[in-house]
């Protein structure tokens, strides 16, 4: 049986992954410890929300000793990723703002313990970047498809892997919350801190478990686009009308649903196969209500035609979003809003430069590097 901190009281929304590891029977235990971030692209779409904000606020709202993670649970607005796709530096900025905002008003912050802060604050993310990067091979980088696929030709796309891991490792993170298409550099992280460990004969870093959405949150994980269900829901999509943004107005909301693809059938069952937009509503309508697609029809009552089923969807995204939209309103509407966003950001940087420090200065020991 896996140590107690591994059992993830009360954590059915998500699952730990089993990775190939190279740990050994007698490794330390490391303090159980919740680590994630985010790409700075400004207010999260209801993808966004259901697959990963969402789940990262139930994971941090368990109580007293139901309580798995060890404070500070980190999470951070990954702004020098973002530098890839060389963005201008004015809108950076903002986007960088607005994805704070929106995280905040989602909830992340409210439960103790829980800290939020700007990648780029922290130095250390780029430090232990390049000291990892000297005991890992490039055959493990150019294994990795992301950078084939990306449309910039720019050496941070190569290294974006090992940039990753820094985040992860910098932290001694235990448990990554991902999706599926995250799992290889969550396994990066894991075979690079067995290879520090090997190479330096030390038990400086945990080997990371990566937390895959199941049940509702899987559910929620697979959000497809509202106009061409054969795509995830995304904002590199066109068409503003295959995504509700988390600021949307109750119009533009039932805008977009009123005209969702659907199909020709008559009635409404839920089959992903043969109705795939029908059945992204009511995957949508089970997210949000955490009840399984096949039973949420029946929980909700004669469903009888797709205009009802969106008016319903309608009303549960209005109930659970209007909260969400006045609070990113407050936090963005200057002067008082961007600062106390700025003062929350200020105080994650604090906390999470006191844990970056410890690791790096025990880096730099073991590497034979002399102390800052």
């Amino acid at each position: 049986r896996s140590a107690a901190w591994h059992r993830l009281p009360r954590l059915s929304q998500f699952r730990p992954r089993s990775l190939a590891s190279s740990s050994c029977p007698d490794s330390p235990v490391f303090r159980p410890r919740l680590l994630s971030g985010i790409q700075p692209t400004g207010v999260p779409h209801l993808g966004n929300y259901l697959g990963a904000v969402s789940h990262w606020v139930r994971l941090t709202r368990q109580d007293g000793a139901d309580r798995p993670w060890s404070p500070p649970s980190l999470f951070c607005v990954v702004d020098l990723h973002a530098l890839t796709a060389c963005p201008e530096p004015a809108k950076l900025r903002q986007l960088t703002l607005e994805t704070a905002a929106s995280l905040i008003a989602c909830g992340l912050l409210d439960s103790p313990g829980v800290r939020l802060f700007c990648q780029s604050q922290v130095a250390g993310h780029t430090e232990l970047q390049w000291l990892l990067s000297a005991i890992c091979p490039i055959s493990k980088l150019q294994h990795l498809p992301n950078w084939r696929e990306k449309p910039y030709n720019n050496a941070a796309i190569f290294t974006y892997p090992l940039l990753q891991t820094a985040d992860i490792l910098l932290y001694r993170a235990t448990h990554v919350p991902v999706g599926e298409d995250q799992l290889m550099h969550v396994e990066l992280s894991r075979e690079l801190a067995a290879r520090f460990n090997t190479r330096y004969n030390c038990s400086m870093f945990p080997l990371p478990e990566p937390l895959l959405p199941c049940g509702a949150a899987a559910v929620a994980a697979r959000v497809r686009s509202l106009r061409d269900p054969t795509k995830k829901m995304s904002k590199s999509d066109p068409t503003a009308a295959s995504r509700i943004g988390l600021a949307d107005s109750d119009d533009e909301i039932w805008t977009k649903l009123r005209s969702a693809v659907t199909d020709s059938t008559p009635g409404v069952s839920y089959d992903p196969e043969q109705r795939p937009g029908l059945a992204n509503l009511i995957d949508l309508l089970a997210a949000l209500t955490d009840c399984p697609p096949a039973e949420v029809l029946v929980r909700h009552g004669p469903v009888e035609n797709k205009l009802a089923l969106k008016r319903l969807l309608a009303d549960s995204l209005l109930e659970r979003l209007r909260p969400i939209r006045r609070r990113i309103a407050e936090l963005l509407a200057p002067p008082d809003g961007p600062a106390e966003v700025a003062r929350l950001l200020r105080q994650g940087r604090e906390a999470a430069e006191a844990e970056a420090a410890a690791t790096i200065a025990e880096v730099r020991r073991l590497t034979g590097l002399p102390p800052l």
